[in-house]
């Protein structure tokens, strides 16, 4: 009997580790801020599945959409450029696809070169820290995927970077989003983000807006997934 009572407690302490990770991570993704990539950087995560370098997606109606958009706009630094570039950022980032150290997508081509790598580390510490029981729950097919954006407001505002202390001007997108109809999106237990705000900094020599932060809110109600605890099933004990 003590055992079984020793078994039980672990189990639940566990499972409370299990969830006040989820709402540290979670919470991570809600407050942002540039220097969030670098500290989780440091983290010791489980890697996600990776991918051959040579990634091969099937892009969503929303993805086609946005890619061709950005491909035919030409960049002046007009701050109006980043309502469509924050919708392709929405829809790569938050749309979700096997991830490798060399893909393309999940708004990688938005990010200034020199720090993709830390976003990419980032990424798998917060969206995709649990995309292997993601695909185990749902399958491939069944994670979601952005269906319809909607810009709110863009705005002129100061950012720091807390790597430089450096503080230039920069300009914020505030933004709407759902999902695609899926197992996952269904799922009453979950909850995806569909809110946000992009900063975006233009760089004058590469003629290029840089993707620098973004934050996503929640409502009160944290993501607990069921499908990803499991039940130990004891052996009754003579």
């Amino acid at each position: 009997m003590a055992n079984r009572q020793e078994r039980k407690q672990a189990r639940k302490q566990k499972k409370g580790l299990r969830v006040l990770l989820i709402i540290l991570i979670f919470a991570v993704i809600a407050i942002g801020g540039g220097g969030t990539v670098f500290l989780l950087n440091t983290l010791n995560t489980e890697t996600p599945t990776q991918t051959p370098e040579q990634i091969s997606v099937s892009l969503s109606t929303k993805l086609t959409e946005t890619q061709a958009a950005v491909k035919s706009q030409r960049i002046v630094g007009d701050y109006q450029e980043l309502e469509l570039l924050t919708t392709d950022a929405v829809a790569q980032i938050f749309t979700y696809m096997p991830l490798s150290p060399e893909t393309q997508f999940h708004g990688t081509g938005h990010i200034i070169p020199e720090r993709r790598q830390d976003y990419l580390e980032f990424l798998k510490t917060t969206l995709y820290f649990y995309y292997k029981d993601l695909v185990t729950a749902y399958g491939e097919d069944g994670l979601p995927v952005v269906a319809n954006i909607e810009i709110v407001d863009t705005f002129e505002d100061d950012f720091t970077d807390e790597m430089t202390d450096e503080t230039v001007t920069a300009y914020k997108v505030a933004v709407n989003w759902d999902y695609e109809e899926s197992p996952a999106t269904i799922d009453s237990e979950q909850e995806w983000p569909n809110t946000g705000t992009f900063t975006w900094i233009y760089n004058e020599e590469q003629n290029t807006w840089f993707l620098v932060d973004f934050t996503t809110e929640h409502d009160d109600t944290l993501a607990v997934i069921d499908a990803f605890t499991t039940t130990d099933v004891e052996t009754p004990t003579e």
